[in-house]
């Protein structure tokens, strides 16, 4: 099964589905697909007539062009276009002559056909025509006949769906954004050419259409002959829908042939009159002011106008001739002086009035926001503006406003030199004039500005004689009754009063404190904006605990008298308003007492004290002394610390038992080695020496001589070293130890106390001592002996060979691998002998001369041999003397 993102099986049958419906899709879409490669065909033949008239509503008269029309489309109106599309595609032309005949047919009856014949040729509808007459008559100037015409080369070709068509003038600024569409859907015909000359009939192949078009107010005068541009969207005989983008065909083109009867066309024009909106505002836009009169006046004319605003202040101006360019006045009721006054006068076009849509009045919105000395603002502060003088008619006026929210606002201000007063708290505070609108000389100052008044903050501070704030209740006396106050209690011997009017204040602090039973009191002349200070006579006592090394105690207990206090990150503690006298001081570092006095108090104190609180840096040691690397933990009652070092190290311990757990790895487990009580006092420096250490062994024969072989504990095998091994740091005691000799063959096993002491280790050991000797009982040299364990199958425990003196002696063997099994082998001989130990005599059956084995068989044959000769020779011997003997007889 298939894995998804996350890790997580998932089904294949989603994953199938979505193939095929993947596919599936792909394979409807292929023809769409296709299409959207294939070039886009070429635009469609059509042509597009403007009807300025509208749709005709008498259908009996011919087609006519309109070189003029009265005034019908307005900028800033929504007028009705009118368009008629016809099509004129031509795909292809017949190859066969069409021939109409007409029987006994007056003349005059067949002269409309004989027009749209020659209007067809001249617009190349058809290549070619001819017209016969036969068997004629004539009556007077009337003529009658059997007429016979021939057309050929005309026009056949294809429909077209026409969907919609959108109407947009390519104006900067505007373009497509201003357009209407018209939902046609109709399909036409191409033109017929013996339809229309036979029956003057193109009914099937055009169509009309009318949008309403919403002209912008503010369009330049130079655009206003600009043609329409037509988007129609076309469905074409493959069912693909194209849009394509038409001109409006002029009188030059088929407007005769191809327009409708009663059908009036032309160019489209914007007549020069504008209709738009104008509002009247305040300076800022923001105000729009009601009732206000607008004047309207022709340069160099007596053409003019007048409106008056609305409650919206919008006035509706109709059909503004675009030819002339105005004086434009604004006249309006000012509410500050009660007179009409003219607000604004400029010079402007229509053009100009229409596309700012806008008047912008000399009346102004004037923001004051009163701040103190310190850059805040006075909230309902009372702020009074006066006129001086307005310029046109010298009117003066008064308006008080309140700074609600921190601004005191004063709308539709006419132009003019104001003065301007703040009063807080009764008290004036600031006063200045402000000239409002555009002056010839100072320019235009800003309409929001920041009034500075002479409002500070009080600041009083209680302090005892070494200037530290005491807790005190302050009485105030200012220049208004707004600004004295009483029994103004500040636990920190603070008194701020925000936003007090500038000027002389008594003061006066009173610290009354019941621990001391002790009451103290001082005035003083404060002014705001300058911070003051009232000394007290009562005293501060400052401390700083220390622990034995000189640190200080952050976060400590102190009880002074009957006052309970906690000193700083530097171990410092400050108690102000204390009175002169003898008090008791006691000190407690995380709930211990660590210190216990008196303190003379008879001015300003500042005293260190050291208290029973101890750093803890004692080295970690072995049992022979050596740093050693231990984790290590102090828990008690200054906290938990722990670590892992050579070093045991812990700051600001009170004077207090704490535990101490320390433990040492051992083949990555730790192992708890101590676990004890230390006096942190008792614990300052030193080393504190650890039941650890490498165990030292020694490993030796019973003999005496040195054990070459390894030792194995706690499954770590060590080399013996002329007998000599040292493990790694072990925790003492006891021990599980091996002595592996011959190829890792234990040869002792014993339980051992580890106690930082030299490990002596014996290995009991036995002696084989091998005689070999020859038949003759001859000693034999270069004997081969080898010593087998039996304990341990295959082990060789010695191999050697036998001396001159024919023996050899094998002293270091264990007696742990005993019984063993001796050979020894000599030539073709081997004797094989099981023993404990002890000598063993082995004598071969063989003679040996010169180090060659001879066999006893050998020996015997030889002797017999030899033998048999001796007697023969003696047999001979004998019969010879016989022989001799019978001879000397005879």
């Amino acid at each position: 099964m298939p894995l998804s993102k996350d890790g997580k099986s998932k089904s294949l049958a989603p994953a199938y589905i979505s193939f095929f419906a993947v596919n599936s899709l792909i394979l409807l879409s292929l023809p769409f697909l296709l299409a959207i490669a294939i070039a886009q065909p070429p635009r469609w033949d059509m042509r597009i007539y403007f009807m300025p008239e509208g749709p005709p509503t008498d259908d009996s008269g011919d087609p006519r062009w309109l070189q003029s029309y009265g005034d019908i489309f307005f900028p800033g109106e929504t007028g009705n276009l009118t368009f008629q599309v016809t099509n004129i595609d031509c795909e292809r032309r017949a190859q066969t002559p069409h021939v109409r005949e007409f029987q006994q047919t007056w003349e005059e009856d067949l002269r409309p056909v004989f027009r749209r014949l020659e209007a067809m040729s001249k617009t190349n509808f058809i290549t070619g025509y001819s017209v016969e007459d036969s068997n004629v008559v004539v009556f007077g100037d009337r003529k009658i006949a059997d007429w016979r015409i021939t057309v050929t080369g005309y026009c056949i070709g294809r429909q077209v769906d026409v969907v919609s068509a959108k109407v947009w003038f390519a104006w900067p600024r505007y373009g497509e954004a201003i357009s209407s569409k018209a939902n046609i859907g109709r399909t036409l015909k191409s033109l017929d050419p013996l339809k229309y000359i036979f029956e003057g009939d193109i009914t099937e192949s055009t169509v009309l259409f009318t949008v309403a078009f919403p002209f912008p107010s503010d369009l330049p005068s130079e655009l206003f002959e600009q043609q329409p541009v037509i988007t129609l969207e076309l469905r074409y005989p493959s069912r693909f829908t194209y849009e394509y983008e038409y001109s409006v065909s002029g009188q030059e083109d088929l407007w005769q042939v191809l327009g409708i009867k009663g059908g009036e066309y032309g160019f489209f024009r914007l007549s020069p009159f504008r209709t738009f909106n104008l509002t009247i505002t305040d300076h800022e836009y923001a105000l729009r002011l009601d009732g206000a009169q607008l004047v309207l006046k022709a340069h160099f004319y007596s053409f003019s106008t007048t409106a008056f605003s609305d409650r919206e202040g919008a006035i509706l101006i109709r059909r503004l001739p675009d030819f002339y360019s105005y004086d434009v006045t604004v006249i309006y009721r000012v509410p500050l002086i009660r007179q009409n006054i003219t607000v604004y006068i400029s010079s402007h076009s229509a053009e100009e009035l229409a596309r700012t849509g806008y008047i912008r009045t000399s009346l102004y919105t004037l923001r004051i926001q009163p701040k103190d000395m310190n850059g805040r603002p006075l909230i309902n502060a009372t702020v009074d503006l006066k006129l001086i003088e307005e310029p046109r008619t010298g009117a003066t006026a008064f308006i008080s406003n309140s700074s609600t929210g921190g601004y005191a606002t004063f709308y539709l201000l006419p132009t003019g030199n104001y003065s301007v007063e703040v009063t807080w708290k009764s008290v004036k505070v600031h006063s200045s004039q402000r000239y409002v609108g555009y002056h010839p000389t100072l320019g235009f100052s800003p309409l929001t500005f920041e009034a500075e008044t002479s409002v500070a903050d009080l600041v009083v501070s209680a302090t005892d004689m070494s200037g530290a704030p005491v807790g005190a209740v302050f009485d105030v006396e200012g220049p208004t009754p707004e600004t004295s106050f009483r029994d103004l209690s500040r636990r920190d011997g603070v008194l701020v009063l925000e936003q007090q009017p500038i000027a002389q204040y008594r003061v006066t602090a009173t610290n009354a404190s019941s621990v001391f039973n002790f009451e103290a009191s001082a005035s003083i002349v404060a002014t705001p904006g300058e911070p003051s200070q009232i000394l007290l006579p009562i005293y501060n006592a400052r401390f700083r605990l220390l622990s034995m090394d000189g640190k200080p105690l952050h976060n400590s207990t102190v009880r002074f008298h009957t006052l309970e206090f906690r000193s700083d990150r530097d171990g410092a503690l400050s108690i102000p308003g204390v009175p002169g006298g003898v008090y008791s001081l006691r000190a407690y570092y995380r709930d211990v007492p660590v210190y216990s006095g008196e303190v003379r108090v008879a001015g300003n104190v500042l005293e260190e004290i050291y208290v029973a609180v101890f750093d803890v840096n004692m080295s970690l040691v072995d049992w022979d002394g050596r740093p050693i690397i231990a984790e290590w933990v102090i828990e008690g009652a200054g906290g938990r610390f722990a670590g892992v070092g050579s070093r045991l190290a812990a700051e600001l311990l009170p004077n207090t038992d704490h535990r101490v757990l320390i433990y040492f790895w051992e083949r990555g487990t730790p192992r708890l080695v101590l676990n004890s009580s230390i006096l942190p006092s008792e614990s300052r420096t030193g080393s504190l020496r650890l039941q650890i250490s490498p165990a030292k062994f020694r490993v030796f024969w019973s003999g005496g001589e040195p054990f070459n072989g390894t030792v194995t504990l706690n499954g770590v095998t060590y080399a013996l070293s002329n007998g000599v091994a040292q493990s790694d740091p072990l925790r003492h005691g006891a021990l599980n130890i091996s002595v592996l000799g011959w190829g890792g063959t234990e040869i002792l096993r014993q339980e051992i106390m580890h106690n930082g002491t030299e490990i002596k280790l014996v290995i009991q050991q036995t002696v084989i001592t091998v005689s070999v000797s020859d038949i003759l009982s001859r000693p034999v040299q270069d004997a081969r002996v080898v010593v087998y364990s039996g304990r341990r199958p295959g082990l060789i425990a010695g191999a050697d060979s036998t001396g001159p003196e024919g023996s050899v002696s094998f002293i270091k063997l264990p007696t742990a691998l005993a019984p063993y099994r001796v050979e020894v082998s000599y030539g073709d001989e081997k004797f094989e002998v099981w023993t404990a130990g002890g000598v063993l005599r082995v004598r071969l059956n063989s003679l040996v001369l010169a180090g060659v084995p001879i066999p006893g068989s050998t020996i015997l044959a030889s002797l017999l041999g030899v033998l048999s000769v001796a007697l023969a020779a003696a047999l001979i011997q004998r019969i010879r003397a016989r022989l001799r003997q019978r001879g000397g007889e005879e």
